[in-house]
């Protein structure tokens, strides 16, 4: 009796492992995002509120054609930047490294990213990408 017992956590680890390898698709095939090579513009614009909301977009070139998911990712802040900017990178999900892309530099634009109740401290933002940065102030 105490033998199955003891062998029953053994026996769940080993399920809940299969599941995960099942569901998972690839064990070995894990997608990172990076950032894009340039970016090459970025809109600010607030929303007329009190407090305003901050509305980004930003466009990019990345070096090969199928990447997915551009989007900014804002950095989030211990303490206020002292120069005022809030710094946000701009990402994609590159494609899987066994399709078929096209060997041209591509454009690739962020759906838009809603920073809501700006901070005081906030003067503009900062789009960083792999190669360059693009600062726009309110």
């Amino acid at each position: 009796m105490s033998q199955r017992l003891s062998s029953f956590p053994l026996i769940t680890i080993a399920l809940l492992c299969l599941v995960v390898v099942l569901l998972s698709g690839d064990l070995f095939a894990q997608q990172t995002s990076i950032l894009v090579r340039e970016v090459t513009s970025a809109d600010l614009t607030l929303e007329k509120m009190r407090p305003p909301n901050a509305l980004i977009k930003a466009k990019g070139k990345v070096t090969t054609g199928g990447h997915t998911n551009p989007r900014l990712l804002q950095v989030l802040y211990v303490m206020p930047p002292a120069d005022g900017i809030q710094d946000l990178e701009f990402y994609v999900d590159p494609p899987r490294p066994t399709g078929v892309v096209t060997q041209v530099i591509t454009e690739v634009e962020t759906p838009l990213l809603r920073i809501e109740h700006v901070p005081d401290w906030m003067k503009g933002v900062r789009v960083r990408a792999a190669t360059n940065k693009i600062e726009k102030l309110f």
